[in-house]
């Protein structure tokens, strides 16, 4: 289960609905033993307005450099079960 950056501003308008739905996300990946959780909301990427079309979308750039972090968490993930 990935969350995907988010503008921060968006965050705080979401209030106690995105930290509700982040602890029951973080609940259900700990119940489950092959699910995993990455949580992208406090990169750095999501303070900066630029990187976004709206306050959820990535630009077309930024989504490019987010799915190579996204690849690499993952990889790293895997390589530590073995």
């Amino acid at each position: 289960m990935v969350w995907v950056p988010e503008y921060f501003e968006r965050q705080y308008l979401e209030g106690g609905i995105f930290i509700k739905s982040k602890k029951m996300i973080k609940t259900v990946s700990k119940e489950f033993e092959s699910a995993r959780f990455i949580d992208f909301t406090n990169a750095t990427i999501c303070n900066g307005e630029i990187y976004f079309y709206d306050s959820f979308h990535l630009n077309k750039k930024e989504v490019a450099i987010f799915l190579f972090q996204l690849s690499d968490s993952v990889t790293k993930y895997y390589r530590n079960q073995k």
